[in-house]
Order: C-alpha cells, then sequence, then structure tokens
C-alpha cells in the first residue's frame, strides 16, 4: 500500500552516535592499573544471566568481567510538540523529500560493576556532561551535507543491587541510566523536474498610458532544451510584443470528432489554420473543452477551423468562440 521499499537506517546512524558517547569511559583501581569499561548494545538482563550461570568462583571457566555497559532503546513515541506541516518539501539536489517524522526515542545505559567504587567512578564520568540534556550533531540520513543538532536529556539514574546466594557468589551492582532523544525520520526519495522554460505574458504600461493596453510574453529556456546540469548549455531569452490582447472564450468539439488528443499547455500560443488568428492559453483543465485565452489582434478564430498549439502540438476543431471585451 506504501509503495517501493526504502531505508535511511536513521535509528543505526542515532544509535551508533549515542553509543559512541560513552565507549571511551574507564575505571581506575587503587593500584593505579585502568581498565577500559566494555559497552555493547544489549538489554542488561542478557549480561546477568551470563552472571549468574558462572557463580562458582573456582572454576576454570571465564566468566563475564566486570564492569560493564550496555544500552537499548525501550520506547519509540511520536513527537506532537515537534510536529510540521506534512506537505512541506524538502529539495536537495534533484531529490525531494517531504517533511521528516519527528519521534522522541527513550534508551536505558546499564553499568554493571562488582564493586561501588567503580560504579560511582563510570557515573561521575557521564553525569556531569547532562545539565540535564547534551547535543550531540549527526548527518542527516537523507544527505551527508545536511547535519543536524539532537539533543539528549537524561531523565534518570536507578540504582540495584543484585546478591542473592552465599559469600561465593558473584556480585552485581546495576545503575541504569535513562534517557530521551528527538529524531527524525524521513520517507521515500521522490524525483522532481528541472524547469527549462518560463513563460510571463506581461502588459506594456508605457504603451498603456498611450491609450492602448500592449500585450509582450517573455520566454527564456535552456538550449538544448535536453541538458543536463552537468552539460555545456545557453539560457535563451525572448521578448516578443503581441499587440492588443481581448479575452475570449472558446469550445472545442471532442478530439473524436476532430483533431489529436493531446493535452494543451498553459500559456502556449494557438493558430487557426484557415483564419489565421491567434491567442494564448490562460486557462485550461486536462480532458476539458473549453479554453479561456487572450487573442492577439483583431482576427477572431472560426468555427470549424482547427487551432493548433506551438508547444504541445495540440490540434482541435473549434465549436465556438467568443470575444467578450478587450483589456
Amino acid at each position: 500500500m506504501f509503495g517501493g521499499h526504502f531505508y535511511h537506517a536513521s535509528i543505526r546512524r542515532f544509535v551508533s552516535a549515542f553509543g559512541s558517547l560513552f565507549n571511551d569511559i574507564k575505571v581506575v583501581r587503587s593500584n593505579g592499573s585502568s581498565l577500559r569499561v566494555p559497552l555493547a548494545y544489549g538489554p542488561k538482563e542478557k549480561f546477568l544471566s551470563r552472571i549468574e550461570e558462572q557463580i562458582d568462583l573456582e572454576s576454570p571457566k571465564v566468566a563475564i568481567k566486570l564492569p560493564r555497559m550496555s544500552f537499548e532503546i525501550t520506547n519509540i513515541v511520536y513527537d506532537t510538540q515537534s510536529k510540521l506541516n506534512r506537505n512541506n518539501r524538502i529539495l536537495i539536489g534533484e531529490k525531494v523529500y517531504y517533511t521528516y517524522a519527528p519521534y522522541n526515542i527513550s534508551l536505558s545505559l546499564s553499568v554493571m560493576t562488582k564493586s561501588q567504587d567503580d560504579a560511582l567512578q563510570v557515573i561521575e564520568q557521564i553525569i556531569p556532561y547532562f545539565q540535564p540534556d547534551y547535543n550531540i550533531t549527526i548527518k542527516e540520513s537523507v544527505s551527508d551535507a545536511l547535519k543536524t543538532d539532537i539533543p539528549i536529556t537524561l531523565s534518570g539514574i536507578d540504582m540495584s543491587e543484585d546478591y542473592e546466594g552465599d559469600f561465593m557468589s558473584r556480585r552485581a551492582i546495576v545503575y541504569t541510566l535513562s534517557f530521551d532523544a528527538k529524531v527524525r525520520f524521513y520517507g521515500p526519495e521522490r524525483k522532481t523536474g528541472v524547469i527549462k522554460r518560463v513563460i510571463v505574458n506581461t502588459y506594456d504600461t508605457d504603451y498603456r498610458e498611450r491609450g492602448g493596453y500592449g500585450y509582450e510574453q517573455y520566454s527564456s529556456r535552456v538550449d538544448p532544451i535536453g541538458a543536463q546540469s552537468d552539460q555545456s548549455y545557453e539560457i535563451v531569452k525572448e521578448i516578443e510584443y503581441l499587440g492588443d490582447p481581448a479575452y475570449a472564450d472558446i469550445t472545442l468539439k471532442p478530439a473524436e470528432f476532430g483533431g489529436n488528443s493531446v493535452e494543451f499547455i498553459l500559456l502556449e500560443k494557438l493558430t487557426g489554420v484557415n483564419s489565421g488568428a491567434r491567442a494564448v492559453v490562460e486557462v485550461y483543465e486536462s480532458g476539458s473543452r473549453n479554453i479561456s485565452a487572450t487573442m492577439i489582434g483583431d482576427v477572431d478564430f472560426l468555427p470549424g477551423e482547427v487551432i493548433i498549439a506551438e508547444e504541445s502540438g495540440a490540434e482541435r476543431v473549434v465549436d465556438t468562440a467568443y470575444r467578450l471585451r478587450g483589456y
């Protein structure tokens, strides 16, 4: 229902950036030795269960070493306060994306140690940076040229001590730090067309001051029209004086009764095969038999004659044509 496959790795990028904040924390022992605290993605229960399996301190098997840290995503909720107009578009080169969907992601960081001193060392290397939030800058998932500051908020710290059994059993002290962050999710990439021709109809105010209503058409186009951005091209500009305009309604016969089925284009010129009359398409809807046009000159279209469009090549047979008024 939603369309083709797309994947921007938004969560993957954020998780990598979040984990990098805590991947260089160390614990220093009383004898002067230091130990870098390992960090991995996963629930703390996974590591605690491994510890519980290895309760015999005299066993030759190697158990999980403490201290250790792990983190995981605990919740993803839509961020209503950061909502923007969903129809806004972001243009990146020739790629178009609709406005991102803002979400709040909750994460938990678990610090597992055998002693309180190790746990407190780790905690005190983290909490001074969060007052209560800390901003990280990451590249947007849709373009490396776009960078976003993501605030990460430390919302709480919980402590628990897992100690059951006799004195030979292993002890695990766990501090759990809760974080909230704002992440943007983008939809599929959409292509946008490149404007290669512009047509503007204007009125000559100088001519109007002399009693007339001069009508001009300004056009600018890429030459050659098929040139790409990395190819050589020129911008051709043209200004054509079209004379005194008059507004007209034109009713066409259906395509099956004369002409082809090609659609007209707004602001393109029309020419009558028999009368030689000319007009500019001002209002037209696809599939419609009615055209609102600006007539150029004093000659009108004739009923039954064929009119030909300059740009689209559309042809139709005129049913009726009325000149309504001059400007």
